[in-house]
């Protein structure tokens, strides 16, 4: 094999790779009663995250639910649209969401379970 398709493979194994490593957001904890349905392509989810970044502040974690990585959640929790909230008793809450309204949504459903700024 020549060195230049060595180099080729070993640049797009380095790309490939760096696509894993993306940092998961402070906002996500599989311990989480309340799972966070979001796609990273829907214009809602991408403005709630900075919403959901400062309750990570105040200690509100989420499961993460990816529906582009895995469209199979649209069906098999019944998700109408992201972002939705799904909390473990079957409570949900849809559509974008302000802060105090989430907060307060997060807090009956017991997702404050880390230390407020951690």
């Amino acid at each position: 094999m020549s060195k230049l398709f060595l180099a080729s493979i070993g640049i797009l194994l380095l790309v490939i790779l760096a696509g894993c490593t993306a940092e998961v957001p402070k906002f996500v904890d599989s311990a989480s009663p309340v799972m966070y349905f979001q796609s990273p392509k829907c214009h809602f989810c991408i403005q709630q995250k900075p919403i959901l970044l400062e309750l990570a502040d105040e200690g509100f974690r989420l499961k993460d639910m990816d529906v582009l990585a895995n469209p199979g959640y649209w069906q098999a929790y019944n998700i109408s649209g992201t972002p939705t909230f799904l909390a473990d008793n079957g409570d949900r809450l849809v559509g974008l969401q302000s802060k105090d309204k989430l907060r307060d949504w997060l807090e009956t459903h017991g997702a404050k379970i880390a230390v407020s700024g951690n």
